[in-house]
C-alpha cells in the first residue's frame, strides 16, 4: 500500500484534516478517521516516523471534535475547538474505536502491535547471537548503540538485527581469516610458576573443574585431569590447581613431549570448538609417535581436508603432545602472569629451551598442525614470515 500524504499538524480546520466537507454524517466522520488513522499510524510508516506521530495525533485532535455533536457544534460556530490530545490519547482513542468496530477492525490494529512484537523478538535473539559470538572487547559499546538505536527508533529494528548479523559475520570472517600469528609474551621464569596458583576453591565448592590435562585413553576417548594425583581414579583434592600447574612445569623441562598450554573460559563459543582440534592434534601425534600414523587425516569437524593435513611429517618433533587447558576462571593468576586478553590463547614449547609461540585466537586443524611444526631455535632456522615473531625465551630450572 503507498504511503499516505501526512496531514498539516497547524490547520485548525477538522474537516480539511479529516478529508471532508461541512455538511458529512456522522459515519463518514467514523469512516474517514478510520482511513486515515490506518494509514499515518506511525507503525506503518517506520521512515518517517515522527511527521507519522504528528499527523496521528492530529486526526485524533480533529475527529474528538467532530464526533462529539456538541463540539462539533461549538466548533462550526466560532471555528474554535481544538483539544490538543497527546500521542498516548490518540492511540487510546484510536484502540477503543477499534474495539467498538468489532473483532475484524481490532485484528487489524493488533497488525502493527504483532509487528512491533516480531521486531522485540528478533532484537532478543540477535543480542543472545551477539554476547555469544562478538569479541569480548567491542561487545559493550556495540551493544550499548544497539540499545540505544532501538529504543529511539522500533522501526529500525529488523535493520539493526541485520547490521549485528553483518558485524558477527564479519569478526568471524577477520577470526578465520586471520588464522595464526605470533606474538610476544612475557619473559617468564618457570620455577616462578611454583607456588604461584591460589587454593581457593576446591571441587566441593566449584564441581568438576573445567582445568585439566587433555588425555586420550586406551580406546580413543578422552578425559581430563585436573589433579596429577587423582589421575587414576579422577578425584580432584584440595589444592589441585598447584599440582596442575607444576604437572606442566615438570612436562616441559624434561624434554621428553611437546607442551601445549591453552588459556579457555566458560561461554566461549571459539573455545569450545579448538577443544576437537587440540584432540586431533592429540590423536595424530599418538599415531606418529608409534609409527602407526596415516598421511591424510580427518579434520576435527570430521569433513575431508582443503588439503592434505602434514603435522606427520618429518619436521614435526617425534615426541608425545600433551595439552594443558587452563580457564581463566579458576586460574586467573596464570592468566594474568602470561597477560592473556583473547580466548582461546595458545602457548606452545617444543624443547625446554626453546622460545615459546603464544598464538592468540582459534587454530583450526592446518594452522595447529603448522604451529606444531615449528622449528626450535637450537633447529636450522627457517625464514619466518612478516607476521610471526616469536615470544622471548621461558627460562626453564636449571
Amino acid at each position: 500500500m503507498a504511503q499516505a500524504r501526512f496531514v498539516d499538524y497547524s490547520t485548525s480546520d477538522h474537516y480539511q484534516v479529516l478529508g471532508l466537507n461541512r455538511g458529512a454524517s456522522q459515519a463518514e466522520i467514523a469512516r474517514a478517521y478510520k482511513e486515515k488513522a490506518r494509514q499515518l499510524h506511525p507503525d506503518k510508516n517506520p521512515d518517517d516516523k515522527e511527521a507519522a506521530e504528528l499527523s496521528f495525533k492530529r486526526i485524533a485532535d480533529a475527529y474528538a471534535v467532530l464526533r462529539d455533536p456538541h463540539k462539533r457544534q461549538q466548533y462550526d460556530q466560532t471555528g474554535a475547538g481544538r483539544s490538543y490530545v497527546s500521542y498516548d490519547e490518540a492511540e487510546h482513542m484510536w484502540d477503543t474505536f477499534c474495539r467498538n468496530e468489532g473483532s475484524s477492525t481490532a485484528s487489524r490494529r493488533e497488525e502493527p502491535r504483532d509487528s512491533e512484537g516480531r521486531q522485540k523478538v528478533i532484537l532478543l535473539v540477535s543480542l543472545f547471537a551477539l554476547f555469544m559470538y562478538a569479541p569480548a572487547g567491542l561487545l559493550p559499546f556495540v551493544v550499548a548503540w544497539l540499545a540505544a538505536t532501538a529504543l529511539q527508533n522500533h522501526g529500525h529494528v529488523v535493520r539493526i538485527s541485520c547490521a549485528m548479523l553483518a558485524y558477527m559475520l564479519a569478526s568471524s570472517a577477520v577470526q578465520w581469516s586471520q588464522g595464526y600469528s605470533y606474538s610476544a609474551a612475557p619473559e617468564i621464569d618457570l620455577k616462578d610458576l611454583h607456588g604461584l596458583v591460589g587454593s581457593n576453591t576446591g571441587p566441593s565448592s566449584l564441581g568438576l573443574p573445567r582445568s585439566g590435562e587433555e588425555l586420550m585413553m586406551i580406546d580413543g576417548r578422552f578425559a581430563r585431569v585436573a589433579d596429577p594425583l587423582g589421575a587414576e581414579s579422577g578425584d580432584v583434592q584440595h589444592g589441585w590447581e598447584q599440582r596442575l600447574v607444576d604437572a606442566m612445569v615438570k612436562a616441559i623441562n624434561s624434554g621428553q613431549c611437546q607442551v601445549l598450554l591453552v588459556f579457555s573460559r566458560e561461554g566461549c563459543p571459539w573455545c569450545d570448538r579448538q577443544l576437537p582440534v587440540l584432540r586431533n592434534a592429540i590423536k595424530q601425534r599418538a599415531a606418529y609417535v608409534s609409527g602407526s600414523h596415516q598421511r591424510a587425516s580427518p579434520t576435527a569437524s570430521g569433513q575431508s581436508p582443503a588439503s592434505e593435513v602434514t603435522e606427520l611429517d618429518n619436521q614435526a618433533p617425534r615426541v608425545p603432545l600433551r595439552v594443558f587447558i587452563m580457564d581463566t576462571d579458576e586460574l586467573p593468576e596464570l592468566t594474568e602472569t602470561f597477560q592473556v586478553e583473547g580466548f582461546p590463547t595458545t602457548v606452545a614449547w617444543v624443547t625446554p629451551n626453546a622460545q615459546p609461540l603464544l598464538v592468540p585466537g582459534f587454530l583450526d586443524d592446518e594452522n595447529m598442525a603448522e604451529m606444531l611444526r615449528q622449528p626450535a631455535p637450537e633447529d636450522p632456522p627457517a625464514a619466518p614470515s612478516a607476521d610471526v615473531k616469536p615470544a622471548p625465551s621461558l627460562r626453564a630450572n636449571a
